[in-house]
């Protein structure tokens, strides 16, 4: 059966090290982890075992729920995320960059075939790569696996033309905002967390914190486009595949 790790994020805990101790006694054998993501909340991290993530998911809401219950009668879940230990493993290693993953890892990020991970790595696209101690497989940094991801993408905002028909932004103003918005998504992907916001945004059962993660990168760079004072009204950011839209992203 395989393994999931879910993360469960509860509001109107207080913030009390012995509510976090306890907890953490009450979650003994699903490996725990505590955070205090807010004043007023917890973030539960858990190992648990489970066919899908389907019922992983709902294991470990009704686990945390009745555990946090004895302890604080007033929180609520509001927040609950699921991934693969593999998965997890994966989004892990690219926050920390130096850490060597495999074709299959890439894969799954860049959303490419084998075949073209490897002609990536013949070709040096994806710098570093190493060969296994074997001989039969590649090791692949991390950084390049996600700088490479960040070049397949193109970001941009629609309109890009105001109602005199000029075009909103020139260079220097694109770069200036774009830039922290690529370095704000390159660890969970701009295009996964792109299409998470837009099923999230038609109602559809999504990814939360792909999803969120998307739409404090926009907000950050609307915030941008204000403080530079350029038109914000009716503005939305996009993520694309590269050479699917012309030069209006970066």
């Amino acid at each position: 059966m395989p393994t999931f790790v879910s993360y469960i994020e509860f509001s109107g805990t207080g913030r009390t090290s012995d509510v976090v101790d306890r907890l953490i006694d009450h979650l003994d054998g699903f490996d725990p982890s505590i955070s205090e993501p807010a004043s007023d909340r917890i973030g539960v991290r858990v190992n648990i075992d489970g066919p899908d993530l389907g019922v992983a998911t709902r294991t470990v809401v009704a686990l945390a729920t009745n555990a946090l219950a004895t302890l604080v009668p007033d929180a609520k879940p509001v927040h609950v995320e699921t991934s693969t230990e593999r998965e997890f493993e994966v989004r892990e290693a690219l926050t920390d960059g130096h850490t060597m993953l495999t074709v299959a890892d890439a894969m799954r990020f860049l959303g490419v075939s084998r075949q073209a991970v490897l002609q990536q790595i013949e070709s040096g696209r994806l710098a570093g790569a190493q060969r296994s101690r074997d001989g039969d497989a590649y090791l692949i940094p991390a950084d390049s696996i996600r700088d490479r991801a960040r070049q397949r993408v193109v970001l941009g905002w629609a309109p890009s033309w105001d109602e005199n028909g000029i075009e909103i932004g020139d260079d220097t103003q694109r770069r200036a905002i774009l830039e922290p918005m690529y370095d704000a998504l390159s660890i969970v992907g701009a295009l996964p967390a792109y299409r998470e916001a837009q099923k999230a945004e038609q109602g559809e059962e999504h990814n939360g914190l792909l999803a969120r993660t998307w739409r404090d990168a926009e907000r950050d760079a609307l915030d941008a486009m204000a403080m530079l004072g350029m038109p914000t009204t009716g503005v939305r950011f996009f993520a694309e595949p590269l050479a699917t839209r012309g030069t209006t992203g970066f």
